[in-house]
């Protein structure tokens, strides 16, 4: 079983130097660097508006770059202590090794999203065309219950339905 443990974390921990490539964390740690290096100069606070959006950077660039940190560290660590380890302790190492493998696959969804723009938030706006679902044809797709003529109005005027949006006298 440790040489099975072995393999598992020397995948794990090469996959998460390929993962660390692809993101170029060198690189935004050398950016990091530099950032911190200007924040802790006093003049950069004359300007408060810059002083804010390098602070920012700064969180963002932190948050990118420490898990994968702690994840390297973890796996490297034990991958030390397996083998030192006696067979006792396998099962302990087993749980340890699965965590760090379900760590890796959330951290892995950042490789999906490393443009200029994927940091920032979306508006989708969803349009139906051709294709179904109930819009040809001019047909309603009617979602709920149906509303009957006596019943109270769905778009909240409290008029019967017959009286309000189901009036066939004002079409």
């Amino acid at each position: 079983m440790k040489p099975e443990l072995a393999k598992r974390l020397d995948n794990l921990f090469r996959e998460v130097d390929k993962a660390r490539a692809k993101l170029s964390l060198a690189s935004r740690k050398t950016e990091l660097e530099k950032l911190e290096s200007e924040l802790s100069q006093p003049e950069i606070w004359n300007n408060p508006q810059n002083a804010q959006d390098i602070a920012k950077k700064v969180s963002e660039l932190k948050s990118q770059i420490e898990p994968w940190e702690i994840l390297k560290t973890q796996t490297k660590d034990l991958r030390e202590l397996l083998e030192m380890s006696d067979e006792e302790l396998l099962p302990e190492f087993d749980g340890q090794i699965l965590a760090l493998e379900n760590d890796f696959a959330k951290l892995r969804e950042q490789l999906l999203f490393n443009g200029k723009f994927d940091s920032g938030d979306a508006i989708i706006r969803l349009s139906a065309g051709a294709g179904g679902d109930g819009t040809e044809k001019g047909r309603t797709v009617r979602k709920g219950k149906k509303v009957g003529p006596n019943d109270l109005c769905p778009c909240g005027s409290g008029k019967k339905y017959k009286n309000c949006c189901g009036d066939v006298r004002k079409n």
